[in-house]
């Protein structure tokens, strides 16, 4: 979660949403891809870290990358929204760990459930004051691509108190 946390700062640096994921063989612990939300930048709002990942992969490995998803834990920031969960469930990766809650959008278990059988370990909560002050950090400022930008001159950082971690859906 670390390596996900830190590739969400570059995230944050490049004005992007600073939601990162990282990929990781279970066998070896090697880390198979990592990805950052581009959804700023391409003007793609699929362009989301676990879509990144995926692009990577199978860019890298062709047919073989969908082998890789199921033998893997996918370490992300956020908790994958419902269009993520989704594609994580197609892929068949065996293990979902992320930082804090998606309240608006959450595909395992804020708000949907996306789950059959196959995905049998969810992991929330690991690292969640973290993730939340790298989007704290991104919501109090400007984002200049917003299609209705909102001024935030008087918005306070706050990275002292933290929502208690509620999560009890899965």
């Amino acid at each position: 979660m670390r390596e996900a946390l830190s590739y969400a700062e570059i995230s944050l640096k490049s004005n992007e949403v600073p939601v990162a994921a990282v990929l990781v063989d279970n066998t070896s612990g090697e880390i198979l891809q990592k990805g950052h939300n581009w959804t700023n930048h391409s003007l793609n709002g699929t362009a989301h870290a676990e879509f990144i990942i995926y692009q990577k992969l199978r860019k890298s490995h062709n047919d073989s990358h969908l082998k890789m998803w199921k033998n893997a834990t996918l370490y992300v920031t956020v908790e994958p929204c419902i269009m993520c969960a989704s594609m994580l469930l197609q892929v068949g990766v065996s293990a979902v760990v992320f930082g804090c809650p998606n309240e608006r959008f959450g595909g395992h278990g804020s708000v949907f459930n996306v789950r059959n059988k196959s995905l049998k370990i969810v992991i929330p909560g690991v690292c969640h004051r973290e993730a939340i002050s790298l989007l704290r950090r991104f919501y109090v400022r400007e984002n200049v691509v917003s299609p209705n930008a909102i001024e935030k001159k008087k918005r306070v950082l706050n990275l002292n108190e933290f929502p208690r971690l509620q999560y009890n859906k899965i």
